[in-house]
């Protein structure tokens, strides 16, 4: 009889142990940067085509911050907008600047992200909740 007391009690700790570290684990993760989609295109024609520009964009609610990530749009300027068309913040880069932060707004709600450079003119829609 006690050997079976023994061995429930060890059953009954390990799954309360398993238990709260899942919590402890699940409450330490962080969310991954999510992608911003953005919709562009080439704005300065007859440039040359061998130019191959690169653009992605991320909101990492975490850190609270937009990372721009560019690559060959020359000098230009990142915004964002809320969703009444007003500016919350923005940035300017130029040829040298391949990563672009901005602070994310604190806000809930749908922003528009803006890109204007030389070569290039997109945009990207993400939600801060």
């Amino acid at each position: 009889m006690a050997n079976v007391f023994k061995f429930h009690l060890v059953v009954v700790a390990i799954v309360m142990t398993t238990v709260f570290s899942n919590r402890l684990f699940a409450d330490n993760e962080s969310d991954p940067p999510s992608r911003i989609e953005i919709e562009g295109e080439r704005i300065k024609h007859g440039v040359d085509r061998s130019l191959s520009f690169f653009v992605d964009a991320y909101y990492n609610r975490e850190f609270q911050t937009i990372e721009l990530i560019c690559y060959d749009l020359g000098c230009g300027v990142v915004s964002v907008y809320d969703s009444l068309g007003n500016l919350v913040c923005n940035s300017s880069f130029d040829r040298n600047d391949s990563t672009v932060f901005l602070e994310a707004p604190e806000t809930t709600g749908l922003y528009n992200l803006v890109i204007l450079s030389d070569v290039f003119y997109g945009e990207g829609v993400f939600y801060v909740n």
